[in-house]
Protein backbone atom coordinates (compact mmCIF):
# COMPACT_ATOMS: atom_id res chain seq x y z
CA UNK A 1 0.00 0.00 0.00
CA UNK A 2 1.61 3.35 -1.16
CA UNK A 3 1.43 6.42 1.22
CA UNK A 4 -0.38 8.46 -1.45
CA UNK A 5 -3.84 10.12 -0.82
CA UNK A 6 -6.71 9.89 -3.04
CA UNK A 7 -9.70 12.38 -3.22
CA UNK A 8 -12.64 11.87 -5.20
CA UNK A 9 -14.57 14.94 -5.95
CA UNK A 10 -17.94 15.86 -7.84
CA UNK A 11 -16.67 19.99 -8.10
CA UNK A 12 -13.79 21.03 -10.32
CA UNK A 13 -10.79 22.95 -8.64
CA UNK A 14 -11.14 26.32 -9.04
CA UNK A 15 -14.77 26.68 -8.75
CA UNK A 16 -15.85 26.59 -5.12
CA UNK A 17 -15.17 24.43 -2.28
CA UNK A 18 -11.26 25.54 -2.09
CA UNK A 19 -11.21 23.22 1.28
CA UNK A 20 -11.08 20.13 -0.77
CA UNK A 21 -7.99 21.38 -2.65
CA UNK A 22 -6.38 22.22 0.58
CA UNK A 23 -7.42 19.29 2.52
CA UNK A 24 -5.96 16.88 -0.27
CA UNK A 25 -2.49 18.83 -0.07
CA UNK A 26 -2.33 18.43 3.98
CA UNK A 27 -3.01 15.17 3.96
CA UNK A 28 -0.37 14.20 1.78
CA UNK A 29 2.22 15.93 3.70
CA UNK A 30 1.06 14.18 7.01
CA UNK A 31 1.54 10.93 4.78
CA UNK A 32 4.23 11.62 2.67
CA UNK A 33 3.64 10.46 -0.26
CA UNK A 34 1.50 11.90 -3.39
CA UNK A 35 -1.81 13.27 -3.57
CA UNK A 36 -4.45 12.98 -6.92
CA UNK A 37 -7.71 14.81 -6.76
CA UNK A 38 -10.04 13.50 -8.70
CA UNK A 39 -12.80 15.70 -10.65
CA UNK A 40 -15.37 15.42 -12.80
CA UNK A 41 -15.33 17.06 -16.73
CA UNK A 42 -18.42 19.80 -16.13
CA UNK A 43 -19.76 21.89 -19.11
CA UNK A 44 -18.90 25.61 -18.82
CA UNK A 45 -16.59 24.39 -16.28
CA UNK A 46 -13.09 25.09 -17.97
CA UNK A 47 -10.42 23.09 -16.14
CA UNK A 48 -8.11 25.39 -14.55
CA UNK A 49 -4.55 25.40 -14.30
CA UNK A 50 -2.75 24.41 -10.85
CA UNK A 51 0.24 24.08 -9.24
CA UNK A 52 0.60 20.17 -9.32
CA UNK A 53 3.96 20.22 -7.48
CA UNK A 54 1.87 19.19 -4.81
CA UNK A 55 -1.28 17.55 -6.45
CA UNK A 56 -2.08 16.49 -9.27
CA UNK A 57 -5.35 16.64 -10.71
CA UNK A 58 -6.86 14.20 -13.17
CA UNK A 59 -10.10 15.21 -14.63
CA UNK A 60 -12.28 12.40 -16.03
CA UNK A 61 -14.64 13.19 -19.11
CA UNK A 62 -18.09 11.15 -19.35
CA UNK A 63 -20.21 10.70 -22.30
CA UNK A 64 -23.05 11.84 -20.52
CA UNK A 65 -23.18 15.02 -18.06
CA UNK A 66 -20.80 13.99 -14.96
CA UNK A 67 -24.32 15.30 -12.44
CA UNK A 68 -26.32 12.92 -14.69
CA UNK A 69 -27.47 9.47 -13.13
CA UNK A 70 -25.44 7.94 -16.15
CA UNK A 71 -22.84 10.08 -16.34
CA UNK A 72 -22.31 9.80 -12.31
CA UNK A 73 -21.86 6.29 -12.69
CA UNK A 74 -19.79 6.56 -15.29
CA UNK A 75 -17.51 8.68 -13.75
CA UNK A 76 -17.61 6.70 -10.41
CA UNK A 77 -16.54 3.21 -12.27
CA UNK A 78 -13.57 5.89 -13.67
CA UNK A 79 -12.74 6.71 -10.16
CA UNK A 80 -12.73 3.55 -9.09
CA UNK A 81 -10.15 2.21 -11.59
CA UNK A 82 -7.93 5.08 -10.34
CA UNK A 83 -8.31 4.22 -6.61
CA UNK A 84 -7.71 0.46 -7.37
CA UNK A 85 -4.46 1.44 -9.62
CA UNK A 86 -2.85 3.93 -6.87
CA UNK A 87 -3.98 1.77 -3.60
CA UNK A 88 -3.81 5.01 -1.68
CA UNK A 89 -3.70 5.06 2.19
CA UNK A 90 -6.09 7.90 2.33
CA UNK A 91 -9.47 7.88 0.50
CA UNK A 92 -10.84 11.50 0.84
CA UNK A 93 -14.78 11.11 -0.48
CA UNK A 94 -16.64 14.97 -0.85
CA UNK A 95 -20.21 14.28 -1.40
CA UNK A 96 -22.91 11.38 -0.26
CA UNK A 97 -23.84 11.59 -3.70
CA UNK A 98 -20.50 9.39 -4.74
CA UNK A 99 -20.61 7.01 -2.33
CA UNK A 100 -21.38 4.13 -4.75
CA UNK A 101 -17.71 3.95 -5.38
CA UNK A 102 -17.44 2.05 -2.69
CA UNK A 103 -19.19 -0.97 -4.35
CA UNK A 104 -16.24 -1.10 -7.09
CA UNK A 105 -13.68 -1.21 -4.62
CA UNK A 106 -11.04 -4.18 -4.47
CA UNK A 107 -8.31 -1.81 -2.72
CA UNK A 108 -9.59 -0.98 0.93
CA UNK A 109 -7.35 2.02 2.55
CA UNK A 110 -6.26 2.30 5.48
CA UNK A 111 -8.38 5.33 6.42
CA UNK A 112 -11.50 6.51 4.31
CA UNK A 113 -12.38 9.96 5.28
CA UNK A 114 -16.24 11.90 4.57
CA UNK A 115 -15.44 15.79 3.75
CA UNK A 116 -19.10 15.87 4.39
CA UNK A 117 -19.49 19.61 2.37
CA UNK A 118 -23.29 18.45 1.30
CA UNK A 119 -25.98 17.40 3.76
CA UNK A 120 -28.46 14.52 3.55
CA UNK A 121 -30.99 16.93 2.93
CA UNK A 122 -31.00 16.74 -1.20
CA UNK A 123 -31.21 12.80 -0.98
CA UNK A 124 -34.10 13.17 1.44
CA UNK A 125 -36.18 15.29 -0.49
CA UNK A 126 -35.15 13.39 -4.13
CA UNK A 127 -36.69 10.65 -5.35
CA UNK A 128 -36.88 6.99 -3.14
CA UNK A 129 -35.29 8.74 0.07
CA UNK A 130 -36.04 5.44 1.93
CA UNK A 131 -34.39 3.13 -0.24
CA UNK A 132 -31.27 5.33 -0.81
CA UNK A 133 -30.89 5.91 3.02
CA UNK A 134 -30.75 1.98 3.58
CA UNK A 135 -27.68 2.08 0.74
CA UNK A 136 -26.05 5.29 2.19
CA UNK A 137 -26.43 3.51 5.18
CA UNK A 138 -24.55 0.04 4.65
CA UNK A 139 -22.09 2.33 2.62
CA UNK A 140 -20.95 4.58 5.32
CA UNK A 141 -19.88 1.77 7.10
CA UNK A 142 -17.08 1.70 4.71
CA UNK A 143 -16.27 5.50 6.50
CA UNK A 144 -13.37 5.76 9.41
CA UNK A 145 -13.65 9.46 9.43
CA UNK A 146 -16.45 12.25 8.95
CA UNK A 147 -15.59 15.77 8.79
CA UNK A 148 -18.63 18.23 8.81
CA UNK A 149 -18.22 22.02 8.82
CA UNK A 150 -20.78 22.41 11.50
CA UNK A 151 -22.06 20.81 14.43
CA UNK A 152 -25.66 21.12 14.05
CA UNK A 153 -25.29 19.41 10.10
CA UNK A 154 -23.37 16.68 11.83
CA UNK A 155 -25.95 15.91 14.64
CA UNK A 156 -28.78 16.06 11.90
CA UNK A 157 -27.18 13.36 9.44
CA UNK A 158 -25.28 11.13 12.43
CA UNK A 159 -29.15 10.44 13.51
CA UNK A 160 -30.17 9.34 10.23
CA UNK A 161 -27.27 7.28 9.50
CA UNK A 162 -26.30 5.99 12.96
CA UNK A 163 -22.83 7.24 12.75
CA UNK A 164 -20.97 6.54 15.93
CA UNK A 165 -20.01 9.96 17.72
CA UNK A 166 -16.23 8.77 18.27
CA UNK A 167 -15.96 9.13 14.40
CA UNK A 168 -16.70 12.92 14.14
CA UNK A 169 -15.10 15.85 14.13
CA UNK A 170 -16.10 19.36 13.23
CA UNK A 171 -13.46 21.21 11.07
CA UNK A 172 -14.69 24.85 10.36
CA UNK A 173 -14.29 25.64 6.52
CA UNK A 174 -11.52 28.32 7.03
CA UNK A 175 -9.54 29.76 4.55
CA UNK A 176 -6.24 28.28 4.00
CA UNK A 177 -4.15 31.42 4.88
CA UNK A 178 -2.83 33.34 7.77
CA UNK A 179 -4.31 36.75 9.00
CA UNK A 180 -3.99 39.18 6.68
CA UNK A 181 -5.05 42.46 7.13
CA UNK A 182 -3.87 44.17 3.70
CA UNK A 183 -2.52 47.78 3.29
CA UNK A 184 -5.02 48.38 0.51
CA UNK A 185 -7.37 51.09 1.98
CA UNK A 186 -11.13 50.74 2.57
CA UNK A 187 -13.00 51.89 0.05
CA UNK A 188 -16.35 52.37 2.77
CA UNK A 189 -18.91 50.12 0.86
CA UNK A 190 -20.08 46.50 1.81
CA UNK A 191 -19.75 43.15 -0.49
CA UNK A 192 -22.16 40.70 -1.25
CA UNK A 193 -20.59 37.70 -3.30
CA UNK A 194 -22.25 34.54 -3.98
CA UNK A 195 -25.59 32.96 -4.46
CA UNK A 196 -28.56 35.17 -5.61
CA UNK A 197 -32.25 33.95 -5.57
CA UNK A 198 -34.74 35.39 -4.48
CA UNK A 199 -36.06 31.68 -2.85
CA UNK A 200 -32.74 30.91 -1.12
CA UNK A 201 -30.43 33.84 -0.48
CA UNK A 202 -30.12 37.63 0.47
CA UNK A 203 -30.62 38.04 -3.23
CA UNK A 204 -34.34 38.47 -1.39
CA UNK A 205 -33.91 41.97 -0.49
CA UNK A 206 -30.55 43.20 -1.56
CA UNK A 207 -31.57 44.84 -5.07
CA UNK A 208 -34.62 46.24 -3.49
CA UNK A 209 -35.22 50.03 -3.17
CA UNK A 210 -34.96 50.29 0.42
CA UNK A 211 -31.70 48.96 0.09
CA UNK A 212 -30.68 52.03 -2.45
CA UNK A 213 -29.28 54.67 -0.59
CA UNK A 214 -26.30 52.11 0.88
CA UNK A 215 -23.35 51.45 -0.63
CA UNK A 216 -23.36 47.76 -1.06
CA UNK A 217 -21.41 45.98 -4.09
CA UNK A 218 -22.52 42.72 -5.78
CA UNK A 219 -20.98 39.89 -6.98
CA UNK A 220 -22.53 36.95 -8.38
CA UNK A 221 -24.83 35.59 -11.35
CA UNK A 222 -28.74 35.62 -11.02
CA UNK A 223 -29.97 32.23 -10.04
CA UNK A 224 -32.65 29.85 -9.03
CA UNK A 225 -36.39 29.51 -10.76
CA UNK A 226 -37.48 31.72 -13.47
CA UNK A 227 -39.80 33.73 -11.38
CA UNK A 228 -36.63 34.54 -9.29
CA UNK A 229 -34.82 35.42 -11.92
CA UNK A 230 -37.34 37.31 -13.32
CA UNK A 231 -37.77 39.38 -9.81
CA UNK A 232 -34.31 39.97 -9.36
CA UNK A 233 -33.75 41.32 -12.88
CA UNK A 234 -36.97 43.83 -12.63
CA UNK A 235 -35.81 44.80 -9.09
CA UNK A 236 -32.28 45.71 -11.21
CA UNK A 237 -34.32 47.80 -13.92
CA UNK A 238 -35.59 49.29 -10.44
CA UNK A 239 -32.24 50.27 -9.12
CA UNK A 240 -31.43 51.67 -12.36
CA UNK A 241 -34.18 54.17 -12.62
CA UNK A 242 -33.13 55.74 -9.72
CA UNK A 243 -30.16 57.38 -10.96
CA UNK A 244 -27.73 58.75 -8.80
CA UNK A 245 -29.74 58.27 -5.69
CA UNK A 246 -28.94 54.28 -6.30
CA UNK A 247 -25.54 53.12 -4.27
CA UNK A 248 -25.66 49.54 -4.93
CA UNK A 249 -23.75 48.30 -7.90
CA UNK A 250 -23.98 44.79 -9.35
CA UNK A 251 -20.96 42.99 -11.41
CA UNK A 252 -22.00 39.72 -12.00
CA UNK A 253 -19.72 37.14 -12.24
CA UNK A 254 -16.13 37.56 -11.51
CA UNK A 255 -13.03 34.95 -11.51
CA UNK A 256 -12.66 33.67 -8.02
CA UNK A 257 -9.09 35.03 -7.91
CA UNK A 258 -10.17 38.17 -9.00
CA UNK A 259 -12.57 38.53 -6.00
CA UNK A 260 -9.93 37.48 -3.27
CA UNK A 261 -8.12 40.19 -4.57
CA UNK A 262 -10.84 43.02 -3.91
CA UNK A 263 -12.40 41.34 -0.77
CA UNK A 264 -9.32 43.51 1.38
CA UNK A 265 -10.89 46.76 -0.32
CA UNK A 266 -14.23 46.19 1.70
CA UNK A 267 -15.40 47.50 4.80
CA UNK A 268 -17.97 44.76 5.64
CA UNK A 269 -18.71 41.30 3.79
CA UNK A 270 -22.48 39.68 4.27
CA UNK A 271 -23.52 36.36 4.58
CA UNK A 272 -26.94 35.53 4.29
CA UNK A 273 -29.10 32.20 3.69
CA UNK A 274 -32.75 32.06 3.95
CA UNK A 275 -33.46 29.39 6.75
CA UNK A 276 -35.42 27.61 4.28
CA UNK A 277 -33.79 24.30 4.98
CA UNK A 278 -31.37 22.76 7.89
CA UNK A 279 -28.00 23.11 6.06
CA UNK A 280 -28.74 26.68 5.19
CA UNK A 281 -30.33 27.74 8.66
CA UNK A 282 -26.70 25.79 10.00
CA UNK A 283 -24.49 27.68 6.97
CA UNK A 284 -21.16 27.47 7.39
CA UNK A 285 -19.99 29.76 4.14
CA UNK A 286 -16.46 29.93 2.77
CA UNK A 287 -16.93 33.62 2.54
CA UNK A 288 -17.55 34.14 6.28
CA UNK A 289 -14.10 32.61 7.09
CA UNK A 290 -12.44 34.08 3.80
CA UNK A 291 -13.46 37.50 5.27
CA UNK A 292 -12.27 37.02 8.75
CA UNK A 293 -8.74 35.95 7.82
CA UNK A 294 -8.54 39.25 5.40
CA UNK A 295 -9.64 41.52 8.15
CA UNK A 296 -12.93 42.42 6.92
CA UNK A 297 -15.37 41.93 9.61
CA UNK A 298 -18.96 40.64 8.51
CA UNK A 299 -22.65 41.62 8.61
CA UNK A 300 -24.13 37.98 8.74
CA UNK A 301 -27.67 36.39 9.12
CA UNK A 302 -28.17 34.07 12.71
CA UNK A 303 -26.68 31.55 11.57
CA UNK A 304 -26.18 29.49 14.71
CA UNK A 305 -22.48 28.94 13.76
CA UNK A 306 -21.60 32.86 12.26
CA UNK A 307 -23.73 34.20 15.64
CA UNK A 308 -21.15 31.74 18.01
CA UNK A 309 -17.81 33.04 16.43
CA UNK A 310 -18.99 36.34 15.96
CA UNK A 311 -20.13 36.76 19.51
CA UNK A 312 -16.80 35.15 20.51
CA UNK A 313 -14.60 37.18 19.12
CA UNK A 314 -16.23 40.52 18.13
CA UNK A 315 -15.65 40.27 14.75
CA UNK A 316 -18.67 41.23 12.73
CA UNK A 317 -22.38 41.98 13.01
CA UNK A 318 -25.03 39.75 13.90
CA UNK A 319 -28.26 40.34 12.55
CA UNK A 320 -31.75 39.99 14.90
CA UNK A 321 -33.52 37.85 12.51
CA UNK A 322 -33.98 36.67 8.83
CA UNK A 323 -36.67 39.63 7.77
CA UNK A 324 -36.26 42.58 5.27
CA UNK A 325 -36.01 44.58 8.29
CA UNK A 326 -33.48 43.38 10.27
CA UNK A 327 -31.01 43.04 7.00
CA UNK A 328 -31.64 46.95 6.84
CA UNK A 329 -30.93 47.68 10.26
CA UNK A 330 -27.62 45.58 9.99
CA UNK A 331 -26.55 47.27 6.92
CA UNK A 332 -27.58 50.46 8.19
CA UNK A 333 -25.61 49.64 11.41
CA UNK A 334 -22.70 48.68 9.33
CA UNK A 335 -22.01 52.18 7.06
CA UNK A 336 -22.42 54.07 10.21
CA UNK A 337 -19.41 52.12 12.13
CA UNK A 338 -17.55 52.22 9.31
CA UNK A 339 -16.30 55.61 9.93
CA UNK A 340 -15.81 55.17 13.88
CA UNK A 341 -13.47 54.05 16.60
CA UNK A 342 -15.41 51.14 17.31
CA UNK A 343 -14.63 49.15 13.26
CA UNK A 344 -10.96 48.91 14.10
CA UNK A 345 -11.71 46.95 17.26
CA UNK A 346 -14.15 44.76 14.76
CA UNK A 347 -10.86 44.28 12.63
CA UNK A 348 -8.64 43.64 16.09
CA UNK A 349 -11.73 40.95 16.37
CA UNK A 350 -10.72 39.11 13.27
CA UNK A 351 -7.28 38.87 14.02
CA UNK A 352 -8.03 37.15 17.16
CA UNK A 353 -10.35 34.73 16.00
CA UNK A 354 -7.80 33.53 13.36
CA UNK A 355 -5.11 33.13 15.93
CA UNK A 356 -7.62 31.46 18.41
CA UNK A 357 -8.93 29.13 16.26
CA UNK A 358 -10.49 30.32 12.40
CA UNK A 359 -6.92 29.56 11.18
CA UNK A 360 -6.16 26.11 8.18
CA UNK A 361 -2.94 25.08 10.91
CA UNK A 362 -5.07 25.39 13.79
CA UNK A 363 -8.29 23.04 12.55
CA UNK A 364 -6.38 20.78 10.65
CA UNK A 365 -4.12 20.13 14.02
CA UNK A 366 -6.89 19.66 15.79
CA UNK A 367 -8.18 17.07 13.35
CA UNK A 368 -4.94 15.13 13.48
CA UNK A 369 -4.70 15.67 16.99
CA UNK A 370 -7.92 14.21 17.66
CA UNK A 371 -7.86 10.66 14.83
CA UNK A 372 -3.74 10.69 16.62
CA UNK A 373 -2.68 10.37 12.61
CA UNK A 374 0.42 12.38 13.46
CA UNK A 375 2.33 9.15 13.78
CA UNK A 376 2.86 6.27 10.99
CA UNK A 377 -0.25 6.14 9.06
Amino acid sequence: MSKNVVTISDTVVGYGSPQILDFTRSMSETTGGRSILVQPLVPQRPVLKTDERYTVIETVPTACHPYSFLGRQEYLSECAKIVNAEKPRVLIITNYILFDIFEQLKHKPRIVIHLALEDLEPILAGEFPEQRLRRLKHQAKNVGIWLFPERNRAVHDCQILGIPYDKIHIFYNVANSDFDEHSKKRNGRLIYSGTLDIELSVGRYIFEQELAPYPIDVYGDLQGSASSKSALKSNLKSLAALGSSNSIRWFGQIPGKRLDSILPEYTFSIVFWMPVRHALLNAAPNKFFQAIANGVPVVSAPHPQCKMLIERYNCGIVLDGWEKSNFLKGVEAATSLASKPGYQQLVDGCRKAVACELSWTVQFGRFIAKFKLDGDL
